[in-house]
């Protein structure tokens, strides 16, 4: 029995992105459907059988995605479909027969004829254009995409404050960001630096693409982050209880990382962007539309928690305050965070 598969891929997002996206799929209250998903290059990548899921599903998921992206789906053994999008709508949609190379053509069960030549020429010269079309929506897919791509990312220095597993982590600053203002701004700072936060440095990272500015504090229980996406660059999927929602970043978002001595981390976040991991001991609680003094207290009864339920406690995070030793913490929590086991 021929393999029937969906394989299909969004370019210019993360496997997280691609995943949640996908959480849209199904009932509430179903069990969720059993996506393969990996990542090669700026691609995130998805397959799963076509008797779990349709076609038309993935296409709509696909769609909200407004990226460049693509589905292929085995009709049969050498029957394969498939179908592209630009982010705006469907670019090409085909099918193609696969033959083995050296393989000898079947043998007509009909005696030849002249209208049997001429409906060749016809097939082959229809085989030649849809191919032609294809090249062309392809190098107009490639263009989009890689515009898109630049046009989300935010101005940086270029100066490298730390290279590690997961990308170059570059100097920035905020006043580059037109749509936060210089009061938004001191204000954020000056609540946060009532919890007893000192500012460390405002970085810009190769892990989200250069899309995200964050702003980073420390005191002596937590690194804390505020960030922010550009202008037109403000929406993103983030789970729900059920499937995933279109989430507005254009009030940023704030987070609270606390490491503890046995290894766990803890991580209190303003927006349902991500979910725990806890094969790597990453747990994360999520508090939607709350002032950041209630975020920061959600957070410190969460490490009362782990004092009293895991008998650990915070390792001493003013060791991080400077832009190297911080940004190199960052790295080893996206590092463990991306791991599949």
């Amino acid at each position: 029995m021929a393999v029937r598969v969906h394989v299909f891929g969004a370019l210019g997002i993360t496997e997280a992105d691609l995943r949640m996206a996908l959480n849209q799929i199904g009932e509430p209250g179903e069990a969720p459907t059993p996506f393969r998903l990996g990542s090669s290059g700026p691609w995130a990548w998805a397959n799963a059988s076509i008797w779990q899921v349709g076609g038309q599903e993935i296409d709509q998921v696909l769609s909200t995605l407004k990226v460049p992206a693509l589905r292929v789906t085995s009709c049969d053994g050498v029957l394969w479909m498939l179908t592209l999008t630009n982010g705006e709508g469907e670019l090409f949609r085909g099918v193609h027969h696969f033959t083995f190379v050296g393989s000898e053509p079947c043998e007509p069960d009909h005696p030849e004829s002249e209208q049997d030549d001429e409906d060749e020429e016809e097939l082959d010269e229809d085989s030649a254009a849809e191919v032609a079309k294809f090249e062309e929506m392809m190098q107009q897919f490639n263009e989009a995409a890689e515009q898109m791509q630049e046009a989300a990312k935010i101005p940086h220095s270029g100066e490298v404050l730390y290279k590690g597993r997961t990308g170059r982590f570059y100097r920035a600053s905020f006043s580059n960001l037109e749509h936060v203002s210089a009061d938004q701004l001191k204000r954020i700072d000056e609540a946060i630096e009532e919890l007893g936060f000192q500012f460390v440095v405002d970085s810009v990272g190769d892990v989200d693409q250069q899309q995200e500015i964050s702003r980073l504090y420390v005191n002596e229980q937590a690194i804390g982050l505020h960030g922010r996406r550009k202008e037109d660059n403000q929406f993103g999927f983030a789970p729900a209880s059920h499937g995933a929602v279109l989430v507005d970043f254009s009030r940023g978002t704030t987070e609270w990382h606390t490491h503890f001595e046995d290894g766990s981390v803890l991580v209190t976040t303003s927006v349902y962007a991500v979910q725990s991991k806890p094969e790597q001991d990453i747990y994360i609680r999520c508090y939607e539309d709350v002032p950041l003094d209630v975020l920061w207290a959600k957070h410190c009864d969460g490490i009362e928690r782990f004092r009293d339920h895991r008998q650990t406690i915070p390792v001493n995070h003013l060791r991080f305050n400077k832009p190297k030793q911080l940004l190199k913490q960052m790295d080893k929590l996206f590092t463990r965070f991306l791991q599949t086991g």
